[in-house]
């Protein structure tokens, strides 16, 4: 049964793969986040689970700065479109989500004391 489906999987286009694979890991990853919860609030305070979804909630909202969120949708639709010259865009994706990320860096370095 497992080699049928296996067969299957090899058939699909590759954007179906990847639709496939996104979702297999975001179940994961939701999954994980439900077993953790509970042991969370079980062993933390209050407070200390209220510090640390504070951060959680802080870490978010850097990371849309820092990185733009190009590895969502945007790399994506560049591969597709750059086909001939993929290693100029990885560079230049790269280059890009490296200078966000300085920015952010140092922003939060001029305002660490505060």
């Amino acid at each position: 049964m497992l080699g049928k489906g296996w067969m299957r999987v090899k058939q699909l286009s590759p954007a179906v793969k990847a639709s496939l694979c996104f979702a297999v890991s975001s179940m994961l990853q939701k999954g994980i986040s439900l077993i953790t919860v509970p042991l969370f609030t079980r062993l933390l305070t209050t407070e200390q689970y209220g510090q640390f979804t504070l951060y959680q909630s802080w870490l978010s909202l850097v990371t849309i700065f820092a990185t733009l969120y190009l590895y969502y949708g945007v790399f994506n639709n560049g591969m597709t479109k750059y086909k001939q010259d993929r290693q100029r865009y990885i560079a230049a994706m790269q280059g890009l989500s490296t200078v966000a990320t300085l920015v952010v860096f140092a922003v939060y370095a001029v305002a660490m004391p505060f």
